[in-house]
């Protein structure tokens, strides 16, 4: 009887899921069928040029790269998983998707350096009408990138078939955590744009009350992503990972290798080199700044949508617990009250991420200990 109702519950939960993906996923179809049209009616004009050939190539190639990920994460939601080893196919995917973002993001810092690029005050190039890139905000995005590329291995090494077998040991998910955060250590190094020098420094009659908006729907997704799907989640994995035998529900069907999270590690990375691509093609006269903040608004959208399903934690595994026989049902999710934490030891400890994850992790591991 309890085996049927987790069945059941499980079914409600997966088809809530399905919309969800499914949304998402073809926000994400449709945004790139009104790109990639446009860089490729450009395509001399954008890509055939020897002036900074290696950014125009590495863009290229991420480009084509995001639409090879949207058909296989289209055909894994339609068919399911029929590959041989998704997991390993998807983290090919992540790694060959990782190293182009970050290859993209420097050269355009050498090959289009804007280094005397001094915006108004206030002006950020990814979404000011009268601003460009500046080189600095392109460095800044190369850290981001890496951190993005690091965290899908550190997903795919957690959800791993050999991480999750009993002889794990405990201090391996955190040695592993601590790995991934650690290069917060070296963000000094990177320039910073904060997010309210932006509106608060452009005079009121310069900035459009849309620019506004989008800039305060930005710092709070900068915020959430943050605290929620970066740190948040790779608390939550390490916790999760470091407690529980566990034992696959579907021996196939490990996180990074699902559809809804194929759609988000997309959308993620989409909305990453979008920002400047869609700047570069108004800053040609391509398309319209008009056009240029709708695309940038249906990306956040479809991006929010494929956050969701992480916040409602619908993804499964079988967890065989110690005292009974039979086995319960339990959700792999990002906890509330760590992403709470994180956000919290961020305002009141700045700048000291590992050290604010790693407490985090620390005091639920210490609370989890406790109520076992």
């Amino acid at each position: 009887m309890g085996q049927e109702h987790h069945h059941h519950h499980h079914d409600v939960l997966s088809s809530e899921v399905t919309a969800v993906v499914s949304a998402s996923l073809f926000g994400m179809i449709g945004f790139l069928s009104v790109v990639v049209p446009i860089a490729l009616w450009n395509f001399k004009f954008l890509f055939w040029s020897t002036h900074g050939w290696s950014h125009r190539a590495a863009g290229g190639c991420l480009l084509l790269w995001l639409c090879v990920g949207v058909l296989q994460a289209f055909q894994l939601h339609l068919y399911g998983n029929n590959a041989r080893s998704p997991q390993q196919e998807c983290l090919i995917y992540d790694t060959i998707l990782g190293i182009l973002g970050i290859t993209t993001t420097l050269t355009a810092a050498r090959d289009f350096p804007h280094k005397y690029v001094q915006n108004a005050k206030g002006q950020s190039g990814s979404l000011s009408q009268k601003a460009l890139v500046t080189q600095g905000e392109m460095v800044e995005h190369s850290f981001y990138q890496c951190l993005n590329l690091l965290q899908a291995w550190y997903l795919h090494f957690l959800s791993s078939p050999q991480s999750t077998n009993a002889n794990i040991k405990a201090w391996e998910p955190f040695l592993a955590l601590w790995l991934v955060t650690s290069p917060w250590y070296l963000r000094k190094l990177f320039p910073i744009n904060s997010f309210s020098h932006n509106w608060k420094f452009t005079p009121q009659h310069q900035r459009t009350p849309q620019e506004t908006i989008l800039y305060r729907i930005k710092k709070s997704q900068y915020m959430f992503y943050k605290h929620v799907l970066l740190h948040g989640l790779n608390i939550s994995m390490a916790l999760q990972q470091s407690t529980a035998v566990m034992q696959e529900y579907n021996h196939d069907n490990r996180m990074t290798a699902t559809p809804a999270w194929r759609v988000y590690w997309l959308a993620l990375n989409t909305s990453y080199v979008m920002e400047f691509f869609l700047q570069t093609l108004v800053r040609r006269n391509v398309i319209h700044n008009p056009t240029m903040l709708r695309l940038q608004q249906w990306l956040m959208t479809t991006s929010s949508i494929a956050a969701m399903w992480i916040l409602a934690g619908r993804y499964y595994y079988y967890y065989g617990s110690s005292s009974q026989d039979d086995e319960t049902m339990s959700m792999i999710h990002v906890r509330p009250l760590v992403c709470l934490m994180s956000l919290v030891l961020n305002l009141v400890h700045r700048h000291h991420d590992v050290f604010n994850v790693m407490i985090t992790a620390g005091v639920f591991y210490y609370w989890q200990q406790q109520l076992q």
